[in-house]
């Protein structure tokens, strides 16, 4: 933090300090604070939304440059965009450009005539009770908010928290009623499937969909299973002009080379025995649309020569049949392999490598995504939630603690995204109280957290097991000799990221690890 942002800061302090006690919640202590925050952040307005007693819906409760009859008539249900990510993991969000965020709910920018570029929300939240979610909007700079006013504005949360909290004491208000449905706009049809996550390798997947969506040129999705290329293919097809179209996906992997050919080009009446009708195939079910092949690393060289004749020439001959049928189908395709390996190697054909990869999109494992986690985690748990019935849901979990959520942070995610969603939906089943703890997961999460898929450890990460020695001490003594190998030259202090690449292991799991076994050494924290 540098002396000009210290200032800033200060001054927000000051103000809480100088302000009458049990004002806060006023309509003029708001609106000073609002001011207050702004300036010292350089932002081009602020917002405070509060939690009602329902604990389920976020309402405005002041806003800079809304129009004061709309107040209050604005609300949104916790874990509905960035503002109720924010409510639900208790967790600070901050992003550099909104209209590409996935998680960016535009209704309320359409409501109040304001479209946000740059965002930071963080809760407010005193004694472990959640009261709203505050934030600042518009980096004057154009760009995004300094990183340091992401913890900083915890901070003032916890200050507003505080105040407003002594406020009440002071002065009871009535309880909040329950939210109405959601007076906004419903959200477009172009975007139907949200792509959850902030972090800078989703933006930047998301924004080359957007892209693509423009053209209709094939499109080839690429990453581990798990990661979400399906909604990626969604997310493409529902932004393009084809969104009027059907979205027909074909799993390439789960058919046999004879029964590939007869789904995607369908057949004529005798084709082959059990053939006593023409049947369309999936080339001509998704006329006017799109066509997904998924797992197209899957297909035999016979049947990519086909497609890249249909791409080519627009053209497809259905089993049995020698008249060619013009399709207007726009293709995507999807594949965990390295398809350029795979072409080296004589098992993907070269010609249909280059026709498809024009535009390729790379959508990245989960491991290398951290900063979604919690988002994603609380995602995953807020849409369990809503799939039971509305007298149950008060007996389900609402969150989860801040314990269990450093355990997902640290695992690896060999499964990515589809393994998170299974976890937190048992943990859902399984836990009684209002919180998940890291009891509530399986054991092999927090007992020992995974590598990065497939990931080899180096050598020196192995070390014999002594007599009698607890499995803890034995990774304590792993880990002692790594940091030792790998600290600065010339000093005996601990570097974090190369000690995590020896291991193969993300940097966060192993600080996580470090911290659980109590390893301490004064300047391990330098040099992060």
């Amino acid at each position: 933090m540098n002396e000009e942002m210290f200032q800033d800061f200060s001054d927000i302090v000051r103000f809480f300090r100088e302000s009458p006690p049990g004002s806060a919640g006023q309509p003029e202590f708001d609106n000073e604070f609002l001011l207050c925050l702004a300036r010292a952040m350089r932002a081009e307005r602020a917002s405070i939304f509060r939690l009602n007693d329902d604990g389920a819906h976020l309402r405005l409760e002041r806003g800079m440059g809304v129009d004061e009859t709309m107040v209050r008539e604005i609300a949104i249900r916790v874990g509905e965009g960035i503002c109720g990510a924010t409510a639900m993991t208790r967790k600070p969000i901050s992003v550099f450009d909104a209209a590409t965020t996935p998680q960016h709910d535009e209704r309320i920018g359409r409501a109040t005539g304001y479209h946000v570029s740059s965002l930071i929300a963080a809760p407010i939240e005193w004694n472990g009770r959640l009261l709203g979610v505050i934030e600042a909007l518009g980096h004057n700079s154009g760009k995004g908010f300094p990183a340091e006013w992401k913890e900083m504005l915890c901070s003032v949360g916890a200050l507003y928290g505080a105040a407003l909290t002594q406020s009440e004491r002071a002065n009871p208000i009535p309880p909040r009623p329950a939210a109405p449905p959601l007076s906004l706009p419903k959200a477009s049809p172009s975007q139907a499937t949200v792509i959850v996550g902030a972090s800078r390798p989703v933006l930047a997947a998301l924004e080359t969909c957007l892209k693509a969506a423009r053209v209709d040129d094939p499109v080839l999705i690429r990453g581990e299973s798990g990661t979400g290329k399906e909604l990626a293919a969604r997310r493409i097809h529902e932004a393009s002009l084809r969104r009027g179209g059907p979205l027909v996906p074909v799993n390439c992997a789960a058919l046999t080379d004879t029964l590939l050919e007869s789904e995607l080009f369908g057949h004529v009446k005798g084709a082959y025995t059990g053939a006593e009708h023409d049947r369309r195939g999936r080339f001509q079910a998704a006329a006017g649309g799109t066509l997904f092949l998924d797992e197209i690393g899957e297909m035999s060289i016979s049947c990519q020569a086909k497609i890249l004749r249909a791409l080519d020439s627009g053209e497809i001959t259905p089993v049995g049949s020698e008249t060619p049928i013009r399709v207007d189908v726009r293709v995507l395709a999807a594949t965990n392999r390295d398809l350029w390996a795979e072409t080296q190697a004589g098992r993907f054909r070269e010609d249909l490598y280059f026709r498809l990869c024009g535009i390729e999109i790379v959508f990245p494992p989960l491991r290398e995504r951290l900063d979604d986690i919690p988002i994603l985690a609380a995602h995953f748990l807020h849409e369990a939630r809503e799939e039971r019935p509305a007298e149950l849901q008060a007996s389900f979990p609402k969150r989860i603690s801040p314990k269990a959520m450093d355990v997902l942070e640290a695992y690896g995610w060999p499964g990515n995204i589809r393994e998170l969603r299974q976890m937190v939906r048992s943990a859902l089943a399984l836990c009684e109280k209002e919180e998940i703890e890291p009891e509530d997961l399986p054991a092999r999460l927090w007992r020992n957290p995974a590598p990065s898929a497939g990931a080899k450890p180096a050598d020196s990460a192995f070390l014999p097991l002594l007599p009698n020695e607890p499995p803890p001490e034995a990774e304590a003594r792993r880990y002692r000799k790594v940091l030792r190998e790998t600290a600065f030259a010339g000093t005996e202090r601990w570097n974090l990221a190369a000690a995590a690449r020896a291991l193969n292991m993300p940097r966060k799991t192993f600080a996580y690890r470090i911290k659980k076994l109590g390893l301490e050494n004064p300047s391990m924290w330098q040099g992060r």
